[in-house]
């Protein structure tokens, strides 16, 4: 089983239990902009401490996945994550908080292949305005690549003003503008 075998199963699971999710991190900054090499595979995901209890002990025993740690991400933690085990593959689930912004990302989620309907990404500018907080938490430079890739890559369509008009939300002009001019320069 390969990690793109992996993302296929847990996409089905995360339909089949009726969870909003939408891919991010760098499998969606590589799905936007350049193709990365990555050890996990990343999601935001809209649900309660009985959902993802529920949802981690669906996964079986080809996964390694804590019911009590996924239960206490919605209100503590804000994240848990399951392993394949075959594959040591590692699945981040990133539980999407009650505000204005995690509402309007999970609401702007693409589903961009008719032909894989469970392929739900974040919008290309909202993948964007995560990183820019990963790196606003002192995260590392790849973050800052993945975004100059998207940008270089979807600059004719991305919706600047969304992404303007969030990141003065979130305390990211400065940085958001430092990039765009980087690309745009």
């Amino acid at each position: 089983m390969t990690q793109l075998d992996v993302l296929e199963e847990v996409l089905a699971r995360l339909h089949e239990a009726g969870i909003p999710y939408a891919l991010t991190g760098s499998y969606a900054s590589t799905y936007w902009g350049e193709p990365r090499s990555t050890h996990d595979i990343d999601f935001v995901v809209m649900l309660s401490a009985e959902q993802a209890g529920a949802f981690a002990d669906s996964l079986g025993p080809t996964y390694y996945a804590d019911p009590e740690a996924a239960r206490e991400a919605p209100g503590q933690t804000g994240h848990f994550n399951v392993i394949h085990l075959d594959t040591g593959v590692k699945i981040d689930l990133w539980v999407v908080r009650d505000n204005p912004y995690d509402r309007e990302r999970l609401a702007r989620r693409v589903a961009p292949e008719p032909e894989r309907p469970l392929l739900v990404v974040l919008a290309p500018e909202d993948v964007i305005l995560s990183k820019l907080q990963w790196i606003a938490g002192g995260a590392g430079e790849r973050h800052q690549r993945d975004i100059l890739s998207i940008i270089r890559t979807r600059r004719p369509s991305l919706d600047v003003r969304h992404l303007r008009r969030w990141a003065a939300r979130l305390g990211l002009s400065e940085a958001l503008e430092t990039l765009l001019l980087s690309v745009d320069g």
